[in-house]
């Protein structure tokens, strides 16, 4: 596949979430698996990384958007 992940949001996010999102995915990396907030969804994702959905997110997500 790719080295590269691609994420596509469902819904309007604050540049300043965006920025967490994209740290949190960056210290992620090196684990092998990301969580990623329920109001995203992965469309490319690179072999060695795992993906998985935290659903306790989506409230929170709502509300910060």
């Amino acid at each position: 596949m790719s080295d590269v992940l691609i994420i596509k949001c469902r819904c309007a996010v604050r540049p300043e979430r965006l920025r967490e999102l994209r740290r949190d995915v960056l210290a992620q990396k090196e684990t092998g698996v990301i969580v990623l907030p329920s109001c995203v969804d992965a469309v490319v994702v690179p072999d060695d990384i795992k993906i998985v959905i935290d659903d306790d997110d989506k409230e929170e997500s709502e509300e910060t958007l």
